[in-house]
């Protein structure tokens, strides 16, 4: 007698819940111009001696923890750059099949961290050639209801801006990344 209540207010709360999570999904893709979001800091900087360019990611929410769902960090080469809605690249990293994208040339998971001061943080080196070209991915690992904010790291507008410059590019509230 008392289950369709019971089964009423079951499914009423799974159907709150489902909106819920979904309102806490979202995207961005980061470059100078935009402020850096919480917990997030880039360092762009040239190294002559080698004409390749040395990223440095420090996101409290990456890490290679293998009993959370946290975030990783992908570098993803193009033949031909990405635009709009192509920037977002969940998808892509977490399909099987990685080959339907004929622009895309290479998709590496960056599983190395280094620590400074008891920070973790992720460092990429990219050739000066591929680097107008050149993306980092940050989101979860495996399929998730709630991915939280996931981001594309727009790396040829660092690059862009850098040549304006001829200076390190330091965006975030990370003081480590002084240290680097």
């Amino acid at each position: 007698m008392h289950s369709k209540p019971i089964k009423f207010l079951l499914l009423l709360l799974l159907s709150v819940s489902f909106g819920v999570t979904a309102a806490w999904s979202s995207f961005k893709v980061l470059t100078p111009a935009i402020k850096m979001p919480n917990g997030v800091s880039l360092s762009f900087e040239y190294l002559k001696h080698s004409e390749k360019f040395k990223i440095v990611l420090i996101d409290e929410r990456v890490t290679a923890h293998k009993n959370l769902v946290m975030k990783s960090a992908w570098l993803v080469l193009t033949n031909d750059g990405l635009k709009g809605g192509e920037l977002n690249l969940r998808s892509f990293v977490l399909s099987d099949q990685k080959y339907g994208n004929r622009n895309i040339m290479l998709t590496s998971r960056i599983s190395e961290q280094f620590t400074i001061g008891g920070q973790p943080f992720l460092k990429v080196i990219v050739a000066k050639d591929l680097i107008e070209k050149a993306y980092i991915f940050v989101g979860p690992s495996r399929r998730i209801t709630d991915g939280g904010l996931t981001y594309t790291i727009d790396l040829s507008e660092f690059y862009a801006k850098y040549r304006l410059t001829n200076k390190r590019i330091l965006l975030g509230k990370n003081k480590a990344l002084y240290q680097l």
